[in-house]
């Protein structure tokens, strides 16, 4: 069953990419990456709602496709200045936590000496009900012109109201200049 699925999945994401490509939507391969893989997640939404129904996450399982997309909105809101939305990525233990460093105050006065940060890349690292470990690359870069990169491993828990993963914690593996 599982195959068959993931068979029809690739089919449909294949078709829907093919057909608004040519359609003239997409011009470059770069945009036709992220067509397919706009496209791929909106079938896989689309089909555990739709097709589904609702219930199909009721066992408790949550879509994988939504950790990279979690990891994406967190940051693009980060490169929006939208910090106050960007703290409700953060699970309610971990900005508990951080109230003993600062809380919201230092957080936004951290993310104010950085102009943007990119996701260079991410793979997952493990995963267990409920809690995935993340090793994510990127490079930020500074107000006063020195950038630096990063590989951060970044800790998700489920976060049921919202509907998408919540960080629950960092640590820093590597950093190097430039």
């Amino acid at each position: 069953m599982k195959i068959a699925f993931q068979r029809l999945l690739y089919v449909l994401a294949v078709f829907v990419s093919l057909q608004l490509t040519s359609c003239g939507v997409v011009a470059s391969s770069a945009g036709r990456k992220v067509l397919t893989t706009i496209g791929t997640e909106i079938l896989v939404q689309c089909t555990l709602d739709d097709c589904f129904g609702k219930s199909a996450n009721a066992s408790g399982s949550v879509p994988e496709r939504s950790l990279e997309q979690s990891i994406q909105d967190y940051y693009a809101l980060i490169n929006q200045d939208k910090y106050d939305v960007a703290w409700s990525y953060l699970s309610p233990d971990f900005r508990k936590r951080s109230e003993s460093r600062g809380g919201y105050t230092t957080y936004v006065e951290w993310w104010e000496t950085i102009d943007a940060v990119s996701i260079k890349g991410t793979d997952l690292i493990e995963g267990s009900e409920g809690q995935i470990f993340v090793s994510a690359n990127l490079k930020y870069f500074r107000n006063n012109d020195k950038d630096f990169s990063q590989t951060l491993r970044l800790s998700f828990v489920w976060d049921s109201p919202n509907d998408r993963w919540a960080i629950d914690g960092v640590k820093i593996l590597s950093e190097s200049q430039g």
